[in-house]
């Protein structure tokens, strides 16, 4: 289910996920919330990447994430994969500790840029612009 209003959309996901969309200057903010597993990588793997066809600069937000899977990282995998091929930027931010050890340990930090909070994956993508 899609909900369109204020600014910013809402994809709802099984109640286990949420997706909350908002936009800083021409960044597209991915907020993610809840656990990526099987139950709902799938489903947010194909809306960031329907979100790719338009947007080129995309901060995936997790401070909201609780847990990751194998198979959210495998979606992330996919999602980098269609980022690079689109020309597109992305950033991963605001990792809790425990994801962000799997993250780490399984060395997507490597294929998707990670910054500590929201201002600082701005930042980076705005350099990166000037660069």
């Amino acid at each position: 289910m899609i909900w369109k209003g204020g600014g910013f959309c809402y994809f709802y996901m099984a109640e286990i996920m949420k997706l909350n969309l908002s936009k800083e200057d021409d960044m597209q903010i991915i907020d993610i919330e809840g656990e990526l597993d099987i139950k709902t990588s799938e489903k947010m793997e194909k809306s960031i990447i329907s979100i790719l066809e338009n947007e080129k600069k995309i901060i995936l937000l997790m401070d909201k994430c609780s847990y990751i899977s194998t198979e959210g990282l495998k979606s992330l995998l996919l999602i980098a994969k269609q980022i690079k091929k689109a020309g597109a930027k992305g950033v991963i931010c605001g990792l809790i500790d425990e994801v962000r050890e799997v993250i780490e340990i399984t060395g997507f930090d490597i294929i998707l840029k990670c910054c500590n909070n929201l201002q600082e994956a701005i930042q980076l993508i705005k350099e990166e612009k000037n660069a």
